[in-house]
């Protein structure tokens, strides 16, 4: 069963700047992804209704 992650990312610059996201790392039978590919923040700005989810595509255990 896939488990999303609400992210939460906030703009500390003083320019409008563009952030890709991608996930890394994750261990082998998880796949992951983000809502969306990348977002842009203005300078102070949080991010709204961004989330992760992983799913268990093999043997390994997923834990909170």
């Amino acid at each position: 069963m896939p488990q999303s992650i609400g992210i939460l990312l906030r703009n500390t610059g003083d320019q409008a700047t563009t952030y890709d996201l991608c996930l890394l790392g994750l261990p082998a039978g998880v796949n992951g992804s983000f809502s969306q590919n990348s977002i842009t923040l203005a300078p102070g700005q949080y991010s709204n209704g961004l989330f992760a989810t992983l799913a268990q595509t093999g043997a390994t255990e997923l834990q909170a």
